[in-house]
């Protein structure tokens, strides 16, 4: 989603999910993605985190069957898988494979411990020896955590998958051999060990999604991941990717050997881009590249190869950003990202931008100001090319890159209030032409705003909009009236979008860019410096409930002292800024929404209101989009320009008047005064999740790294009425038996509680 966060260059890529409280600092829940997915916040413990991505894949689900072993394990698929009479010698041959069972595995397993994972995993081992897959390991994790890539303030959350298929190579990392203690950076592939009698389909597949979920984000490169969960009898295959997850039907280990020892030599395959990594990114010795073509020999040195940007999600955009050393000596940004493949290219638009630039510039004129340009991008596969020829439910999405400049830092990181101001000017400026060619950003935020470093940049190029993935045409707004709404970020989006009234337009990308400069403004000490919490007035902003984030917002906007908010360290000129935005909006936003309302309202009939309070509740829940209005609310042209030119005029008054300032210190004339309106704000740390309102419970170590059964269930059983798509397919198992099924999404039922982990 944004490349901007790249900006922050901070020690811990930022991110992680909503079921949880807000981050002390600042910058970690500027994302706050327009589903509810497991990005938005941090976790105290490992059901939270569960809870996020319960949400985040729900809907997502497809039981692959037999067919996605067969792909999975074909031979035509897997350059290095041997043969099927290769594999039945080695079943003859190995001491450890004795009378059609796998050696000292038990028959019927009472306990999940050493006795039924240490057998599974030697016998892995074995197999990984005879074919000389010597990059990878079996290493018992089941008692030896792995950390998880927090937040910049920590909540150590540490988890612990059964098994862990461990490995290296030049996609996972510069050095050779695998880390001793184990991490999640090396991690090829998580096995999860259950008993048979308490295995369960719709549990253990969550469970292994946060494994699965810690591999892509401490492994930058990877888009796909595969796990298993392993029984005494049988083994089943699971993938997450950008388009949620899937799994297969069981294979018998005993009875299916050859197909267990295939299922094993797939996961620990060195074709690398099988296994889900982007091998265009990679290491040569200490170095990491980037290969746009790899055909060719040519290949950018990223900078700073372990700190990348990277979305804390599984399904999604799935957006990495790295910074590029050019070949002239600039810093250069490169995107990676996956777009649904209904939406328009990213560079489609900047292309128009570009095209724009270049009549300009034959006419003598200065370029569109603050606005990114590009200068390579690419197609390149489709997330269906890797489902094993089984339909998705849900929309394909196509695989892309682009680079362009590095502008510099996320606007939040200004050195100074002045380069702040200069940079919001050309931003803001930038929108106004953008309004003219007919595009709209629809995703603003403080992390797609860049600044220059430099007090010396030119103007127009003081400050850059970034990143329009989720641009549209204003021409074809009405045409997808009824798509994808509420896009952007929550923290940051209009009251409009919120409630999914009428089109995104010119006026709500203005808006959030208010909601964007206001948060910098009031969770800033200073310049560059977050506060250690955020400001009580706006936690709700970005709330997973829509009603709370609807009145978070109005409630600012009424308040006449709002600007009491904006930290003194910001300056005067930036409070005078914020309330004069805060009125404007407050009497051009709020009167056009209420008039959208009542349109909306007045079309509902007696009859539709209590479906109108289902469908209010389902929205609050994060399951379907808002009722949208198609009426055109958009404003008149004339308007526009008298509303750009009202902001663009506050913002340059508040630049002349800290210019003054500044001459004033330099002179040794100035004399600060007291900001006596100041407000000192209630710093919130942490709030409840969507899945956990109520104040958090003590955890104990235990339930930090491994989930609650009961949890889960009680979550599955809340959910198995909301699910009323069903689907029929071919169910089989290894040995051939095949029968037609009707399930529904949530497949079997779940086993009773555990008395395990």
């Amino acid at each position: 989603m944004s490349i901007g966060e790249i900006m922050q260059r901070s020690p811990e890529p930022p991110g992680t999910p909503p079921p949880r409280p807000i981050p002390s600092d600042s910058s970690a829940i500027k994302e706050t993605p327009h589903g509810i997915s497991s990005d938005a916040n941090d976790h105290l413990c490992v059901d939270d985190l569960q809870g996020a991505l319960d949400i985040e894949l729900h809907g997502t689900w497809v039981n692959g069957g037999q067919g996605m072993v067969d792909s999975f394990i074909d031979s035509a698929k897997v350059p290095d898988m041997p043969s099927d009479d290769n594999v039945d010698a080695f079943l003859v041959s190995y001491d450890g494979y004795v009378d059609g069972r796998w050696k000292d595995v038990p028959k019927d397993a009472t306990v999940e411990d050493e006795t039924l994972y240490e057998p599974i995993r030697r016998h892995i081992n074995a197999i990984l020896r005879e074919y000389g897959r010597i990059t990878r390991s079996a290493v018992a994790t089941h008692a030896t955590t792995m950390g998880h890539m927090n937040n910049m303030y920590e909540t150590k959350l540490k988890t612990k998958p059964d098994i862990s298929l461990m490995g290296y190579g030049s996609s996972v990392s510069g050095v050779e051999g695998i880390p001793s203690p184990p991490e999640y950076t090396h991690c090829i592939a998580p096995i999860e060990v259950k008993r048979e009698k308490t295995k369960s389909l719709v549990n253990d597949r969550i469970q292994l999604a946060v494994y699965a979920r810690e591999c892509i984000i401490q492994q930058p490169s990877r888009n796909l991941v595969y796990s298993t969960v392993l029984t005494e009898k049988n083994i089943r295959l699971h993938q997450y990717d950008r388009c949620g997850g899937m799994f297969s039907c069981e294979t018998d280990i005993h009875a299916n050997a050859r197909t267990f020892v295939k299922i094993v030599l797939a996961l620990s395959t060195v074709h690398e881009k099988l296994l889900g990594f982007e091998t265009r990114i990679y290491w040569d010795g200490p170095v990491r590249y980037f290969k746009p073509d790899l055909a060719k020999p040519d290949a950018y040195v990223i900078d700073n190869p372990d700190k990348p940007f990277r979305r804390h999600t599984i399904r999604g955009r799935g957006t990495t950003c790295w910074i590029l050393n050019g070949y002239d000596g600039n810093k250069l940004l490169l995107k990676l990202a996956w777009r649904t493949i209904e939406r328009d290219a990213e560079w489609t638009f900047l292309d128009t931008i570009l095209g724009e630039n270049k009549k300009r510039a034959e006419q003598g004129r200065a370029p569109i100001p603050g606005i990114g340009s590009i200068l390579e991008y690419g197609d390149l596969e489709k997330l269906s090319d890797f489902r094993h020829g089984i339909p998705m439910v849900v929309p394909d999405r196509i695989y892309y890159w682009i680079l362009q400049p590095y502008y510099g830092p996320a606007l939040d990181q200004a050195p100074s209030v002045l380069q702040s101001l200069n940079a919001l000017c050309d931003i803001i400026q930038g929108q106004a032409e953008l309004h003219e060619l007919g595009i709209v950003h629809r995703d603003i935020s403080v992390l797609n705003m860049a600044v220059s470093p430099s007090l010396e940049t030119a103007e127009g190029q003081r400050g850059h909009l970034i990143d329009f993935d989720m641009a549209k045409r204003v021409d074809r707004e009405q045409s997808m009236a009824g798509k994808d709404l509420r896009t952007g970020t929550r923290v940051f989006q209009s009251i409009k979008v919120l409630e999914g009234l009428g089109s995104h337009d010119y006026l709500d990308d203005l808006e959030s860019t208010f909601w964007a400069y206001t948060w910098i403004a009031c969770t800033s000490v200073k310049p560059a410096e977050p506060m250690d919490g955020i400001p009580t007035q706006l936690v709700g902003w970005g709330s997973s409930t829509l009603d709370r984030a609807i009145k978070s917002k109005e409630d600012f906007l009424k308040n006449k002292r709002c600007y009491y908010l904006v930290s003194p360290g910001m300056g005067p000129h930036v409070k005078n800024l914020i309330s004069y935005m805060a009125r404007f909006f407050h009497s051009t936003a709020l009167p056009r929404l209420e008039r959208l309302r009542e349109e909306r309202d007045d079309g509902l009939s007696h009859d539709d209101k209590p479906l109108d309070y289902a469908t209010r509740a389902l929205i609050e829940q994060g399951l379907i989009d808002p009722p949208h209005n198609t009426g055109d609310s958009r404003p008149a042209v004339a308007d526009a320009r008298k509303h750009f030119g009202g902001i663009l005029w506050a913002v340059r008054d508040a630049i002349k008047n800290e210019k003054v300032d500044l001459e004033r210190k330099a002179a040794g004339a100035f004399v600060p005064v007291p900001d006596k309106d100041y407000e000192t704000p209630v710093l919130v740390t942490k709030i409840p999740g969507v899945m956990n309102q109520q104040q958090p419970v003590r955890q104990t170590k235990a339930s930090r790294m491994k989930p609650s059964r009961k949890t889960l269930e009680e979550r599955e059983r809340a959910r198995r009425d909301e699910e009323n798509v069903t689907y029929e397919l071919e169910m089989g198992s290894s040995s051939g038996s095949n029968k037609r099924v009707r399930r529904q999404v949530g497949e079997p039922k779940p086993q009773k509680k555990s008395k395990g982990k």
